[in-house]
């Protein structure tokens, strides 16, 4: 399998939406962090937040990194339209394996990208990125029999806020 090997940057996957951040690219990406989890936290079925923003092409590219997490054997919490805070807040009230975000941030509208973090919201980034990239290359994935959750992560990460600032 090829893809494109300049989407893989240090702390994130990012590149032009259709050419080079793609649905293929994106359920690639899938099944092999996905592999990748298992493998490093010896689960059968490791359990992910995935959430997007609010581009026009970030649900297609969710639903194929879902994909990908799926046949890997993820246990899928979709978190659905949120800023990439709540996903992380999601990994670590709930003490989720990891979180992916489809989002380019702040780069221009036509480019989308995904931000991987692995337990208590660390960045999934530098070399790992690069090792993720090598198994996509290697096709190494390993298959298992994955689910999907829709959650309201958004209430409890306001509630959370609400009580810090409570009384502030």
């Amino acid at each position: 399998m090829t893809i494109d090997p300049h989407i893989f940057r240090a702390y994130d996957i990012r590149g032009k939406a259709g050419s080079q951040i793609t649905e293929e690219a994106c359920h690639l990406i899938g099944k092999a962090f996905g592999s990748i989890l298992r493998e490093k936290y010896g689960k059968e079925n490791p359990t992910v937040a995935v959430g997007r923003d609010m581009r026009t092409h970030s649900s297609a590219f969710e639903k194929s990194v879902i994909q990908g997490l799926i046949e890997s054997g993820c246990k899928i919490l979709s978190i659905g339209q949120t800023p990439s805070p709540i996903n992380y807040f999601a990994i670590c009230s709930q003490n989720l394996d990891a979180g992916v975000q489809v989002t380019a941030s702040h780069n221009p509208a036509e480019d989308n990208g995904l931000k991987l973090q692995v337990r208590d919201a660390e960045a999934f980034c530098g070399d790992d990125l690069q090792t993720l990239r090598k198994r996509i290359e290697s096709e190494d994935f390993l298959t298992g029999e994955g689910s999907i959750e829709e959650i309201d992560a958004a209430t409890p990460y306001k509630n959370h806020l609400v009580n810090i600032f409570k009384g502030a």
